[in-house]
């Protein structure tokens, strides 16, 4: 299994109220479940997880936690990152033994959120069979 991109969610302004923000995990969309933080764009993008193994296995994907703490880089702040879903949770890897998973999720931003770069980090399995 190896990394090949990170959940990004962009950049945000933050409102009075606390606001989430979902990534679908088949389109990449970015939407705005309530509140009234503003999204401003930046890199949004699904986090990507590449299989390979033996050609045509089945792999089931399934997300380690229910939800992590995102920590600012210069600060003791925290957001929360919950809902993890993924484009499939079962698939067969291809002739050359490999496949790709999406996976998307929602974030948490706090009323009055203090401002900076946020980083966590969320494990995955793969079960073959």
């Amino acid at each position: 299994m190896t990394k090949r991109a990170d959940l990004l969610f962009g950049d945000f302004a933050t409102g009075t109220t606390d606001s989430v923000f979902r990534i679908n995990p088949r389109s990449g969309l970015l939407s705005q479940q309530n509140g009234d933080a503003l999204s401003l764009g930046g890199t949004q993008t699904l986090a990507s997880i590449e299989v390979t193994g033996t050609a045509l296995m089945r792999v089931q994907i399934s997300a380690g936690m229910q939800s992590l703490l995102i920590r600012r880089t210069s600060g003791p702040q925290t957001m929360r990152i919950d809902r993890f879903r993924f484009d499939r949770r079962l698939k067969s890897l291809n002739a050359a033994g490999e496949q790709t998973f999406s996976i998307g999720g929602q974030l948490r931003i706090g009323a009055n959120q203090r401002a900076g770069t946020y980083r966590g980090s969320f494990d995955v399995s793969i079960d073959y069979f």
